[in-house]
């Protein structure tokens, strides 16, 4: 009686450690798992935030809608970067869609260009910033046929 109490002990306490074990097993493999998609959301941040940054400085270089267009359209993986006439600009750049909304202001002495750049994929928006340059009155002057003085 005695060796099959204990054989009953043996394998009570062996099916105890199984489920212990299939438990932190089920455990970790969640763990590694949830940490795989949080590191995937980061690189889809992080490219997204890259491509806006470059898109902010291509908008600062440029003098013209025409070389922001021809800058934009240089980026590796870019397709169908057009600009309409009020300054709206919007293409794809690999998985991510490019949506860059320019507007200017008029000062006393010269242009504020405002931008608005968001980086979207699948209509969401992952990444957004605001960016201006300014022109004084003596380029503008240049630029636009006002008289300077």
């Amino acid at each position: 009686m005695t060796d099959s109490k204990h054989n009953a002990a043996f394998y009570i306490e062996v099916m105890l450690l199984l489920s212990f074990l299939l438990f932190v097993t089920i455990v970790l493999v969640q763990i590694f798992a949830s940490s795989r998609a949080i590191g995937v959301e980061a690189q889809r941040k992080t490219e997204a935030t890259q491509i806006a940054q470059n898109i902010a400085e291509m908008f600062a270089a440029a003098d013209s809608d025409e070389e922001f267009v021809e800058l934009l359209t240089r980026i590796e993986g870019s397709e169908g970067v057009v600009m309409s006439a009020s300054g709206h600009a919007i293409g794809e750049i690999g998985d991510y869609t490019i949506d860059v909304t320019r507007s200017s202001e008029d000062t006393s002495a010269g242009i504020l260009e405002l931008a608005h750049i968001e980086v979207q994929e699948s209509d969401t928006v992952i990444f957004e910033i605001d960016t201006a340059k300014y022109f004084s009155d003596a380029r503008v002057g240049v630029e636009y046929g006002r008289e300077t003085d």
